[in-house]
């Protein structure tokens, strides 16, 4: 996954706004220097520090180690947390750039800095793979050592490399996740933010009315496709995706409507909130939960939002924030991780001749896991995996993923006319009053 984190337009702090209600209606252009990206100083703390723990908790997720954790219901079913990502991501973007995409200009620098975001850290992990993928080839061929399937064939194949490199893998033309496995939430969002651009382009009023249509649309042909058809889920990825995003943006509607007329105990709400994602984490073998979470997701991101509770000051420090900030990275990177401890697990059970995985069922389904000995263990490897994803996580936000985004953003940047859109967006409010009002 999923954001899909993906969603983060910058790396300021949440606009003055939030806290004050009164002040939507003024513009604030920032000096020149500091309008590099249209959705510069936009943070929701809370949310990122939501971020980064739903990150971890993917990474958790994936990685097969038997231990103590592999059984905790928030681990095991933590892949629907992908759609968390999605409906954040539709938040945080309806926050940054509603009211503020119209003109072509102002959608094509859009997506000049939504490329930027999202391509430059997936194809850095896609060659990443890929070596491995001539490693592996390389040990077989050369030592006799078989670390899984062959090299470049089905999920890691040439075919599925090319649709990869072109984030199309996601779009229902693969039943199954190829590569790096969570990056189909990469390529089904980028083409929702594609679609989520041209709404914004077209639609001048009741976004959050149209987006509600839309995720309602959406969600009708995902279970058509799932149930109906029979497809696997992979072939429903996109429509998921945009029925989860369009429902972050209807949700930051009705996140300004409630700020501005209504008051609530949210430091209160924050804990219920907790409290329904816990139970619904641990029945989330019913089927009906599937519909019911991205509605959660939805009120849970409106909750924190307002960050009036114990639960957001303890996502606001300094340690939830930065996997907020890294969150991205940590969602990419791990999964390259984990392709080296399977592959290199199963190299060693040829070399010592000793058994190291065993085969699973984990919620009907058969699972290849990693066992090294008492479930304390397991625990332990867990921990050192944690500590090397969020290791190469930092060194990817600073080398590849925060310089790439910078290049892009100045590049939309010196694109005609939309130094424009940057004076007029400031920090995330709409340049016009008349879009304000329109919003809801």
């Amino acid at each position: 996954m999923t954001q899909t984190w993906s969603d983060d337009p910058g790396a300021g702090q949440r606009e003055a706004a939030t806290r004050q209600p009164g002040a939507q209606d003024g513009l604030t252009a920032p000096r020149p220097d500091q309008r590099v990206d249209a959705g510069a100083d936009l943070r929701f703390a809370a949310l990122d520090g939501w971020r980064g723990t739903a990150a971890l908790v993917v990474c958790l997720y994936h990685l097969s180690v038997l231990g103590t954790f592999y059984d905790v219901s928030l681990v095991r079913n933590g892949g629907y947390f992908v759609e968390f990502f999605f409906v954040l991501s539709g938040f945080v973007l309806a926050h940054a750039y509603a009211g503020s995409l119209r003109d072509r200009i102002s959608l094509a620098a859009f997506i000049v800095r939504r490329v930027g975001r999202l391509w430059p850290l997936h194809a850095f992990t896609l060659g990443l793979l890929v070596a491995y993928e001539v490693i592996k080839w390389s040990a077989l061929r050369f030592a006799d050592l078989r670390a899984g399937a062959g090299a470049f064939v089905g999920e890691t194949g040439l075919h599925a490399l090319i649709l990869n490199t072109f984030l199309l893998h996601g779009l229902g033309t693969f039943p199954m996740p190829t590569w790096n496995v969570p990056s189909w939430s990469i390529s089904a969002e980028f083409f929702t933010y594609l679609l989520f651009g041209w709404i914004c382009f077209r639609v001048y009023g009741r976004l959050s009315l149209v987006a509600l249509a839309i995720a309602l649309t959406a969600g009708g042909v995902a279970a058509f496709l799932l149930q109906v058809q029979g497809a696997a889920w992979l072939r429903a990825a996109f429509p998921i995706c945009v029925c989860n995003f369009f429902l972050g943006v209807a949700a930051y509607g009705a996140f300004r409507y409630i700020r501005s007329r209504v008051r609530l105990p949210w430091a209160y709400l924050e804990i219920v909130a907790l409290l329904l994602i816990g139970l619904a984490f641990e029945f989330a073998w019913l089927h009906e939960l599937v519909i019911v979470l991205p509605m959660l997701f939805a009120g849970t991101i409106i909750v924190f939002a307002f960050e009036e509770g114990q639960v957001s000051r303890v996502l606001c420090t300094g340690g939830f924030q930065y996997l907020g900030k890294i969150s991205y990275s940590i969602y990419l990177v791990h999964f390259v991780i984990i392709t080296g401890i399977n592959g290199g697990s199963r190299v060693l059970e040829q070399i010592l001749h000793r058994k190291l995985r065993i085969g699973m069922d984990v919620a009907g389904r058969p699972v290849d896991v990693l066992a090294v000995g008492p479930l304390w263990m397991g625990d332990l490897v867990a921990l050192c995996y944690i500590a090397a994803v969020i290791g190469v996580a930092t060194g990817t936000y600073h080398f590849v993923e925060r310089p790439w985004q910078k290049r892009f953003d100045a590049w939309a940047f010196r694109m005609p006319r939309s130094r424009r859109l940057t004076a007029f967006v400031g920090h995330g409010r709409p340049r016009r009053a008349e879009d304000a009002r329109s919003y809801l």
